[in-house]
């Protein structure tokens, strides 16, 4: 027996939609934010002494990631012997600590999310943020600077021990002069 299609001959092709498929549409990320700069921010428990407590409220209250930031590398970083403390050295020696982000600053992008962070900071070669206007010293003396960075989906703020190498994964975050 014989298909009944075969018999009438071939199915008509199905017409062709004049409905264009849309583009996907990026997702709007606010890349503004807001810091309180009228009050020191709350501290970590493993931020012990604070090397730099003057620069704490210093910089813009609000600022967008998109227009007001320089994010750059250091002479020497990524070297096999450049460190944390050559960073800092640099920074210090050069005046340029004050316009670093600090810890209030950390925790706007925190809260700002992880979404934000990701186009801002890793897009530029870089997913550690270091928080220079806050270095602290530990309990024995060890020089730490805040970091903040995407760990599980969130933005976390941790330490960084600025003896050990200072990668090309963490770019130099000032505002804008």
């Amino acid at each position: 027996m014989s298909d009944p299609d075969e018999e009438a001959g071939a199915a008509a092709p199905a017409k062709k939609s004049k409905i264009k498929e849309a583009a996907p549409v990026e997702e709007k990320i606010d890349s503004v934010i807001h810091v309180d700069r009228t009050v020191a921010p709350a501290r970590p428990d493993w931020m012990k002494t604070p090397l730099h407590p003057e620069l704490e409220l210093t910089g813009p209250a609000e600022y967008d990631l998109k227009t007001n930031m320089d994010i750059s590398f250091l002479p020497g970083q990524g070297d096999a012997k450049f460190t944390g403390l050559d960073a800092y050295e640099h920074l210090k020696s050069n005046n340029l600590l004050e316009g670093c982000l600090g810890l209030a600053d950390g925790l706007a992008l925190r809260e700002r999310g992880i979404k934000a962070y990701v186009k801002f900071f890793e897009s530029k070669d870089g997913a550690v943020v270091a928080l220079w206007t806050g270095v602290f010293k530990d309990d024995d003396g060890k020089l730490y600077v805040p970091l903040a960075m995407p760990v599980l989906n969130k933005v976390a703020i941790t330490k960084g021990d600025l003896s050990v190498l200072w990668t090309k994964y963490r770019p130099l975050v000032r505002f804008k002069a």
